[in-house]
C-alpha cells in the first residue's frame, strides 16, 4: 500500500512539470551507452531523490529509496539500458525495485525487460495487459 500512495505522488509530481518547462539542473556526464543520432537525452532532478530522465518526447520518472529505485515508465529497450548505465554511475548499487506503467502504450513499458535482472514488482492498472495485446 506504501508504494502505491508513493507512485500516486510520483505520477502526481510528474503531471505538474510539462516537458516544456526548463529543466533545474540537466548532468553533463555523457551517456555511457552508445546510440543512434537522435534527440539528446537528459537525467534531470526534480527535488532531491525524485529525478526525471528523457529525451524531449518521452519522460520516465525515477524515485531513490534507501532500499531501490522505483522507476515510472521504462520507455523502450534501447532506452532502458542507457537508463541502467545512469543508475550504475549515479546510483551505484542501487537496483530498480519497482516499476510502475503509466498506461498502457509499448512506447513506455518496452524498457522493462532491461530490468529483470533485478526482480522488479512491476505495477500498473488492472486491464494493462489486455490493453497492451489488442483484445
Amino acid at each position: 500500500m506504501r508504494c502505491i500512495l508513493l507512485a500516486s505522488l510520483i505520477i502526481a509530481a510528474a503531471g505538474v512539470l510539462s516537458p516544456a518547462r526548463a529543466p533545474a539542473q540537466i548532468s553533463s556526464a555523457p551517456a555511457a551507452v552508445p546510440r543512434r543520432a537522435g534527440p539528446p537525452r537528459v537525467f534531470v532532478q526534480i527535488k532531491g531523490d525524485l529525478w526525471r530522465a528523457g529525451n524531449g518526447n518521452w519522460w520516465s520518472l525515477v524515485y531513490v529509496t534507501p532500499e531501490g529505485i522505483l522507476l515510472v515508465d521504462p520507455i523502450s529497450a534501447d532506452f532502458a539500458r542507457w537508463l541502467k548505465s545512469e543508475f550504475a554511475t549515479r546510483f551505484p548499487g542501487k537496483a530498480v525495485r519497482y516499476i510502475i506503467y503509466s498506461h498502457s502504450h509499448w512506447d513506455h513499458v518496452g524498457g522493462a525487460a532491461v530490468f529483470a535482472d533485478s526482480q522488479p514488482h512491476i505495477l500498473g492498472q488492472e486491464r494493462i495487459l489486455k490493453n497492451m495485446d489488442g483484445r
